[in-house]
């Protein structure tokens, strides 16, 4: 189970990330880029 652990943890934190980022509308996603890219 401690072996295990860590590999649950990454596939886990890998399939949160991508859930994260795909559940963002596409406008949303715009404004988040645009917003950085004019500020900075």
């Amino acid at each position: 189970l401690l072996i295990l652990f860590p590999f649950f943890y990454l596939t886990s934190s890998i399939l949160h990330l991508t859930s994260f980022l795909y559940s963002y509308p596409p406008g949303w996603s715009d404004d988040i880029v645009g917003g950085q890219v004019n500020t900075s």
